[in-house]
């Protein structure tokens, strides 16, 4: 028991680094960097068009990084529920004895 819980202990931690990684540049940004760039742009002088365009743009930018998120999140779970269903399997023949489980050798009467 102790040991299904460490690896799902594990497990989740895989994915909390997995998912630091993806989104690590994005959290990487210095905050000098971006004082700097704020202060320039509050100096130079922009008409309203450019700031509504400007605005598209990081609505647009910020709808697809969070669309590749949400793609890169869901693989992580589906990739997560084929290592719990692994598991699930390691565990079972680790109770059995290490013997092999074949449905479609028990169903035609030629289990090992």
């Amino acid at each position: 028991m102790k040991k299904a819980v460490y690896a799902h202990c594990s497990a989740g931690l895989i994915g909390a680094v997995v998912l630091l990684g993806m989104t690590g540049e994005v959290l990487a940004q210095e905050d000098t960097e971006r004082a700097m760039r704020i202060r320039a742009q509050m100096g130079a002088p922009v008409s309203v068009q450019t700031v509504e365009n400007e605005l598209k743009g990081l609505r647009y930018d910020i709808n697809s990084n969070l669309g590749s998120l949400s793609e890169r999140l869901m693989a992580i779970e589906q990739d997560m529920v084929d290592l719990k269903a692994r598991l699930r399997v390691l565990e079972v023949r680790a109770q059995t004895g290490g013997r092999h489980l074949n449905t479609e050798g028990a169903a035609s009467g030629n289990s090992p």
